[in-house]
């Protein structure tokens, strides 16, 4: 009896020391701690190439830490980490790789570390300001056509009114072993004057090319010139430039009254879908267009963003309270997917003169 006992009181001891063992056993968790979550590089030079900060961290929970992943907050940060677990007590660090290159000004970037202790996750950041460095003529003027190095053949006025003419400058180089003069030799429409200050360049010489447009009367919407000026070469004397603009028309500002008796275009539904079309079918939309003011509408000019698409306009004129049809057809050949095409509509509305409409269609084979 006296044995039986000694037997059971040992299996409560041995029951009780384990139970306390166990769930401390199973509540041992890691947790990472960081040394600094940030650091600032300060000023670097991005010719000097990449740059490196190691952040050095320590468990300081009571079971292994393991990283899992670790990622960056944009492409040019590089991040490495210890890949092994950490023991209790020990340390292990996250490196982080900035690349300056063609990233000139200041920056901050973080970095996600994912891992197995406490919280799951952490976060240590980097930031700085990179000086950019001088770059070479060929690099700031990629385009050569002869001995003229530019940046672009494009000249983009982007949006504007046709209300007074605007101005674009661009360097221009002489990338020759002679001179190069500009003839005053021009092709183009008169609404667009170029002139190169100085207009003989010696070698290695910069200058200026300032183009200058006054839109047209009828200059409204997408507008894409192609001009050609010239030089004194033997050969490669022409110089091809296109010039864009977005031209809008200019309307003074009105008082509430004079609003009041403006014309007004009122388009009801802007957006038709014609829902799912054959490839190679052609499909149209129509709109209803009404004039809600009190005097004469007037649709200056009507114009798709693709030649797959014809934009017909039953009237141009519409008087008070009248209605038009703006019928849109549209060619899916070699289209695929959802496709959204656009009318613009130039009228002498003054509070709205341009306005959309879109048919949508999704195109399957």
């Amino acid at each position: 009896m006296e044995l039986s006992n000694r037997f059971k009181n040992s299996t409560l001891i041995i029951g009780f020391i384990l139970g306390c063992i166990v769930p401390n056993q199973l509540l041992a968790q890691a947790k990472m701690e960081l040394q600094e979550t940030t650091h600032d590089f300060g000023t670097v030079q991005e010719e000097d190439g990449p740059i490196l900060h190691e952040f050095i961290f320590t468990n300081i929970g009571d079971a292994p830490l393991l990283i899992s992943t670790v990622k960056a907050s944009c492409g040019c940060t590089t991040p490495d980490w210890t890949k092994i677990p950490v023991l209790p007590g020990e340390t292990g660090y996250i490196r982080a790789q900035y690349n300056p290159r063609n990233r000139p000004g200041s920056f901050s970037k973080s970095l996600r570390i994912m891992n197995n202790g406490e919280g799951g996750v952490a976060y240590a950041y980097i930031k700085g300001t990179v000086i950019p460095r001088v770059k070479t003529v060929e690099e700031e003027l990629p385009l050569q056509i002869g001995a003229l190095r530019i940046k672009s053949k494009s000249v983009s006025f982007g949006r504007m009114t046709n209300e007074k003419a605007k101005s674009m400058t661009m360097e221009v180089y002489n990338a020759g072993e002679d001179s190069l003069t500009f003839t005053d030799e021009y092709d183009g429409p008169t609404s667009i004057v170029v002139s190169v200050d100085p207009k003989q360049l010696a070698p290695k010489q910069k200058g200026e090319m300032t183009v200058t447009y006054t839109p047209a009367k009828n200059d409204l919407g997408s507008i894409n010139y192609g001009i050609t000026i010239y030089t004194d070469e033997t050969e490669m004397e022409r110089k091809n430039l296109d010039v864009r603009a977005s031209v809008r028309e200019y309307f003074a500002p009105l008082t509430d009254e004079e609003k009041g008796q403006a014309p007004a275009l009122l388009i009801s539904d802007k957006l038709q879908n014609v829902g799912r079309i054959t490839q190679g079918q052609t499909v149209t939309a129509e709109f209803a267009l009404m004039n809600s003011g009190n005097s004469k509408l007037n649709f200056r000019k009507v114009e798709s963003n693709c030649a797959c698409l014809v934009a017909e306009l039953a009237d141009y004129d519409l008087k008070p309270g009248k209605t038009t049809t703006l019928k849109m057809t549209f060619d899916t050949s070699n289209r695929r997917g959802t496709q959204n095409k656009t009318v613009y509509l130039y009228t002498n509305d003054p509070v709205n003169s341009t306005q959309v409409v879109t048919i949508r269609a999704t195109i399957v084979n």
